[in-house]
């Protein structure tokens, strides 16, 4: 039995991605289509392109869609804002469930995967580590407590074991953490939320469970944790 495909995408940090991937009872989630461009700025521009290339290298119409899955932060507060809005809008236009994941439970997920080993052999916890660069980060640890703003320290104080980081905050908190005599390596995995893990774990839960969700919570939420840091335009007297 196959299920209606799922839209997967992320702009909350510095890549915007997409992917379609399909459940397949027998053969689990297959990946239709992806695409990843690095960038700083520009997602906006970038996301509806790149979500009607990929759905065409998919062969998949938006109409045929059983589901979206969009991150929800913490990030970008622009690119949240940004992949938010676009997701809402295709779901409400078609009717489908919308799935909102965080940042940092994609990337624990990613590194689960890619560290497997080093995570059964060594003992570490695991965490994901986005740089706020604002001299701290936005980290998820391997445990059921939401994200969370946490300054080098806070984390040293977290760090019993030593860790394993994922994230782009990973490089330079793990030379912070060094500095403070903790154990800390980079894990394997990306750096930026992958969209195809995105899509696995919209699946594992279903497209009723997120629709059920969807009725009972109302659609996801932006989790930002701190204010913008945005400077608005100032008006003529």
């Amino acid at each position: 039995m196959t299920v209606p495909p799922v839209l997967a995408f992320d702009c909350s940090g510095t890549a915007c991605s997409v992917a379609v991937a399909i459940q397949q009872t027998v053969s689990g989630v297959t990946i239709l289509a992806h695409d990843r461009q690095e960038m700083q700025r520009g997602h906006a521009a970038a996301l509806a392109p790149m979500i009607v290339a990929t759905l065409a290298s998919a062969g998949v119409r938006s109409d045929a869609l059983g589901l979206i899955a969009v991150t929800v932060g913490p990030g970008s507060f622009t690119g949240v804002r940004i992949g938010l809005a676009m997701a809402r809008g295709l779901a409400l236009a078609h009717d489908i469930p919308l799935a909102g994941l965080t940042t940092t439970e994609t990337l624990l997920a990613a590194a689960t995967t890619a560290d497997h080993r080093r995570l059964q052999t060594q003992h570490r916890r695991l965490l994901a580590a986005i740089d706020t660069h604002r001299g701290d980060y936005y980290v998820g640890f391997d445990d059921t407590r939401p994200p969370r703003v946490a300054d080098v320290p806070a984390i040293a104080a977290e760090a019993d074991g030593g860790l394993l980081i994922i994230g782009d905050g990973a490089a330079a908190l793990c030379t912070a953490l060094a500095q403070s005599g903790v154990d800390a390596e980079p894990a394997g995995g990306p750096t930026t939320p992958d969209v195809c893990v995105l899509a696995r774990l919209a699946l594992q839960r279903g497209a009723e469970y997120w629709r059920d969700i969807n009725r009972t919570n109302g659609m996801p939420a932006p989790l930002y944790l701190r204010p913008a840091d945005v400077t608005l335009p100032r008006t003529g007297r």
